[in-house]
């Protein structure tokens, strides 16, 4: 059953209302676009869009083309296709890098809802942002621990090897464990 657009709710205010302290106590933003015609418009956002870009809720309600536009140059044309596939299904989920308004780029993960008017056709989306930036850096830090191990065990003049403890198979060794 489709359901009624956020923003033409008789509820909106009421519903936006009972939302606002769960948004407060969630490090998200929320951010919604109506389709018309064959363009996405950004009609309302969360205020702590402005936590997490630097941009005031004002600003990114002033183009069509905000989001868009500070997309990561290598990220864009993967996240602007995937986004066009949501008319297809009716979710999308990605990460991302976005660009903060002091120039730095951030990490985003973005989960987007595409909901439909009565007769079926696509009329808003709903996007929930949230802050992924420390998280990508402890994985780059954890990719690059497990580099630098890899690298010293596989170079490394002793022998070394890793056996699984229950069946006592040898799951890897280096070359010095090879030529011993």
């Amino acid at each position: 059953m489709p359901r009624t657009p956020l923003s033409d709710s008789p509820n909106a205010g009421r519903f936006r209302g009972h939302l606002r302290p769960l948004i407060r106590k969630r490090p998200s933003a929320i951010y919604l676009l109506q389709v018309r015609d064959d363009r996405l418009v950004p009609v309302w956002v969360s205020k702590d869009i402005s936590r997490i870009t630097g941009y005031a809720a004002d600003e990114v309600l002033a183009s069509a083309d905000w989001w868009t536009e500070h997309l990561h140059p290598a990220d864009r044309l993967r996240i602007v296709e995937k986004q066009s596939r949501l008319f297809e299904g009716e979710r999308f989920a990605q990460e991302y890098r976005f660009r903060h308004k002091n120039g730095h780029y951030l990490w985003i993960s973005d989960e987007a809802k595409l909901l439909r008017d009565a007769a079926g056709q696509p009329r808003e989306i709903v996007h929930t942002w949230y802050d992924i930036t420390d998280r990508k850096r402890l994985e780059e830090t954890l990719h690059e621990r497990d580099r630098t191990f890899r690298l010293m065990f596989m170079h490394s003049p002793l022998p070394m090897w890793v056996y699984d403890l229950r069946t006592l198979a040898f799951l890897e060794a280096n070359e010095a464990a090879v030529q011993h």
